[in-house]
């Protein structure tokens, strides 16, 4: 079996999905999807596709850009990429998994839209998600 999973940018995050899938099954192929070495990779020869958590998806992709100011880690390169290889993959009729911003630009590419993160200008807790594999 052979997992495709899309980069985090982040080794020690990126680690995480590997030894959550190795946990699964140790025999899995997992192959790094980035555009860093230009995608280099057969969507085509995959079993699954992870779409991994990360920055935020650009706000224009969904016509907010003048909540620009409340997006974090935004990646553009990142985007058009994971955008591209949704389409890949779905025309392939490959499973998707999207985990947090996975999910959300899965989403946008389908169509969707999505609330920027929330911030407040009183006292009032923020809530930080994180989350660890």
């Amino acid at each position: 079996m052979r997992i495709g999973i899309t980069d985090t940018f982040n080794e020690d995050k990126f680690e995480q999905y590997i030894r959550w899938i190795r946990s699964l099954d140790d025999s899995i192929e997992i192959q790094k999807l980035t555009y860093e070495n230009n995608g280099t990779g057969d969507v085509e020869t995959l079993d699954g596709f992870i779409l991994a958590g990360g920055g935020d998806v650009h706000p224009r992709y969904y016509e907010k850009e003048h909540e620009l100011a409340k997006a974090r880690g935004i990646n553009d390169r990142r985007d058009e990429f994971e955008f591209a290889k949704i389409s890949q993959v779905l025309d392939a009729e490959i499973p998707i998994l999207g985990v947090c911003r996975g999910m959300q630009v899965m989403n946008v590419y389908l169509g969707g839209s999505l609330s920027v993160d929330w911030f407040r200008t009183d006292s009032t807790i923020i809530q930080v998600h994180r989350a660890t594999i």
